[in-house]
């Protein structure tokens, strides 16, 4: 099983700068770091989940969907709908915000399809902190105070 996260939004004025380097980081982090349940009976044994990140004004916290299911291309999809970034917080921390809610997303919805998600609670500070460190996670002209590393 592989996990893929893309990013889209459908709002005027409501992103997150994270890039490619993020999604692909992400999705390789989460994947080494949940575990199949023995005890569960999967719907789709061989299925990629893949995960879209959006965002919305109009919410407080964070809103899941799906899952939509493609046999054809074998693949599980859930749409995350973040909250949207604040006008009063620095964009790191509007960063990290959304790096929580998309993480504790995930979290929720993985282990709802069978997935043991102990190791990646315990790594959710470790992956806050290699991400905000990493400039590449973050477009750079909208996170230009961001450390390069």
């Amino acid at each position: 099983m592989k996990i893929n996260i893309t990013q889209f939004y459908l709002q005027v004025d409501v992103t997150y700068p994270f890039t490619y380097i993020f999604q692909r980081y992400l999705s390789r982090k989460v994947e080494a770091l949940i575990e199949e349940k023995n005890d569960f009976l999967y719907k789709y044994p061989d299925y990629d989940y893949v995960f879209y990140i959006s965002a919305k004004k109009e919410i407080i916290a964070p809103e899941t969907k799906g899952p939509k299911i493609s046999k054809k291309d074998k693949k599980v999809m859930f749409s995350i709908f973040l909250c949207a970034p604040l006008a009063e917080i620095s964009i790191e921390e509007n960063c990290r915000n959304a790096l929580v809610q998309l993480l504790g997303c995930m979290s929720i919805i993985l282990e709802g399809q069978g997935y043991n998600i102990q190791k990646l609670r315990t790594e959710v500070n470790s992956i806050l902190s290699e991400v905000m460190s990493n400039s590449e996670m973050f477009e750079f002209n909208c996170a230009p105070d961001l450390p390069v590393k």
